[in-house]
């Protein structure tokens, strides 16, 4: 199956996520309690290419790491 505009978008986000974690030394657990997400959906979106993030977690997720929203959507 060819990779989609979509399966790359997916991955970028999950990768600036990923080095954000990554800064903090933050572990999907934390993340998980600091967005009051699942940790469970949490990994499933990080990990599972047809289940992508939606607007309203990437929310959760930018203000649980005290960033913009688009730090998340786009490469540095």
């Amino acid at each position: 199956m060819p990779i989609t505009e979509s399966d790359r978008w997916s991955a970028r986000v999950s990768g600036n996520i990923r080095a954000e974690l990554a800064r903090r030394r933050w572990t999907y657990d934390d993340l998980a309690a600091a967005s009051d997400m699942a940790v469970h959906t949490i990994r499933r979106r990080m990990n599972d290419k047809t289940h992508s993030f939606t607007i309203d977690e990437l929310q959760a997720i930018s203000e649980a790491l005290a960033i913009p929203l688009l730090r998340l959507l786009w490469e540095d």
